[in-house]
């Protein structure tokens, strides 16, 4: 009996240190310790980890690294277990008591779907006459040139997506791409229209909504908890709609049978859980067997966004801002081309099986393509009403993805040895996955048909001259170049965009 609580604090122990080690998004560790202890920590751990995975050739396999993570921090484990040795009991009971409990209250307040609707009144000169703006990201949706053209229907869609976009009036950029594959840094350089030397988010401003602001348009902002543009925003912003991440009540309004929700909700308190090692070992379950559901949810707000987008759009038909980011395509994939929940076995997530990573990469991105697909059909209503409310034309309508659909199988790092990328083990292929993003703009008071430009560009060169941006540091030479990062160190190296 003695050595079941022994190990039970072990796993316990094991679990809170691991939870630093990958980062992970734990609930109550955060709440105890301070952020910048576990990121320090984090930065230690994952070259380590990454070198002792390269040496064993077991780098991306997942469970491999679970197993080294732990193996990491036995031997102090042991050692705080040994001093902890005669008050074994209460400290188990103390601590899984807190983690059962942190993990039910979080279930509990994360079905909440809509975190504020925050509408303030209007004051300043008339907006009569002033056209709207419709600015809309695009969560993890990549460029027209960088579909993969080996997945299922690869080419009838990205044809598509060019004849639909040009014959609206939009002006189509198939090899756009971004400076960042991460959207805290992607979206406020693009806002910002800036790569600072330090690579540090941009988040204290966003110039462009703020330049938009001055010339007298209403600010309409729909976000998600991921990036807070209202708080940066404060005071400046008409409305504020902001909604979940990935909250489980977005599951209420999709048409499932009741025991696939059962199965999911199930999913989703394992994704709740504040065991470290429990949601690692149902990410690989649910990997290896398809009838076992991810429990994340973040592409099943979108259809409640785009509703309240449309509903606001009825009633302010001049000099408003719509400036919205969706999680869509972004995985994991549950909708088909039709905007269908796909059947459980078929819901799938972006992360490549390394043994077969050629034909996962094929399948993922045809899961992915569908709801690609699913993203540009609901967007026709969004145009419908324009057109109903008669702001289509001249209305000025913006669409980008932040970054690529980051379907990689390696990650490219650079070597510090050599001073260039490892490109051995990570392709162009897996440099376009992460980089190459949709851009689709339409002018306001454009009648005629849109362009499609072929020309490799990045997104916030083409953002600056839509809406008139300056350059805010050392010119556009900083802007042709995408941002990897170093193995060791992590910090950010420019490189040149791959042809595509």
């Amino acid at each position: 009996m003695a050595w079941f609580f022994y190990a039970g604090i072990v796993f316990l122990l094991f679990d809170l240190m691991a939870g630093f080690g990958f980062k992970d998004e734990i609930f109550w560790p955060i709440v105890l310790v301070p952020q910048t202890a576990s990121h320090s920590l984090f930065l230690w751990t994952h070259p380590l980890l990454y070198g002792m995975g390269t040496l064993l050739h077991i780098t991306t396999n997942r469970l491999a690294v679970l197993i080294l993570t732990y193996t990491l921090f036995f031997v102090p484990v042991c050692v705080l277990v040994y001093g902890l040795r005669h008050r074994i009991g209460r400290a188990l009971v103390i601590g899984l008591a807190t983690m059962t409990l942190t993990t039910v209250l979080k279930f509990a307040i994360v079905p909440g779907r809509i975190i504020r609707e925050d509408v303030r009144p209007l004051n300043g000169p008339s907006r009569s006459g002033m056209p709207n703006i419709v600015f809309l990201i695009m969560d993890e949706h990549i460029g027209v040139e960088g579909i993969l053209p080996t997945a299922a229907k690869a080419t009838e869609l990205k044809n598509q997506l060019i004849d639909d976009y040009t014959s609206r009036g939009f002006n189509v950029y198939g090899r756009a791409y971004s400076n960042y594959y991460y959207t805290s840094l992607s979206i406020p350089s693009i806002l910002n229209h800036s790569i600072p030397q330090d690579h540090r988010s941009l988040s204290d401003s966003y110039l462009l909504l703020e330049s938009l602001r001055r010339q007298g348009y209403a600010l309409n902002i729909y976000q998600s908890t991921h990036l807070d543009f209202c708080k940066t925003l404060s005071g400046q912003y008409h409305q504020c709609f902001e909604y979940s991440r990935n909250s489980v009540g977005f599951l209420a309004q999709e048409k499932m049978p009741m025991f696939q929700k059962a199965l999911v909700l199930s999913a989703a308190f394992a994704e709740a859980q504040q065991s470290t090692g429990l949601r690692k070992a149902w990410w690989i379950l649910s990997e290896k067997f398809k009838s076992i559901p991810w429990g994340r949810f973040e592409p099943m707000s979108f259809p409640v966004i785009l509703s309240k987008i449309k509903a606001d759009m009825r009633t302010q038909t001049n000099g408003t801002v719509f400036f919205a980011h969706f999680l869509m395509p972004h995985s994991p994939y549950r909708y088909t081309s039709e905007c269908q929940i796909a059947d459980i076995a078929d819901w799938d997530y972006r992360l490549i099986d390394s043994p077969n990573a050629e034909k996962s990469r094929v399948i993922k991105n045809s899961r992915y393509l569908q709801q690609v697909a699913c993203t540009h059909k609901s967007l026709e209503s969004l145009w419908a009403v324009m057109r109903e409310t008669g702001t289509y034309e001249a209305s000025t309508i913006f669409l980008m993805g932040d970054h690529g659909s980051r379907i990689f199988s390696v990650m490219p790092y650079l070597d510090d040895e050599r001073n260039t990328p490892d490109l051995n083990l990570a392709t162009d292929r897996n440099l376009v996955a992460l980089f190459s993003a949709f851009l689709a703009v339409k002018p306001g008071k454009k009648n005629d048909a849109g362009i499609y430009d072929g020309n490799k560009i990045p997104l916030a060169t083409v953002a600056a001259e839509v809406f008139g941006l300056p350059d805010t540091n050392s010119g556009q030479a900083r802007f042709d170049k995408i941002y990897l990062r170093r193995k060791k160190n992590r910090e950010f190296f420019p490189f040149e965009m791959t042809d595509f």
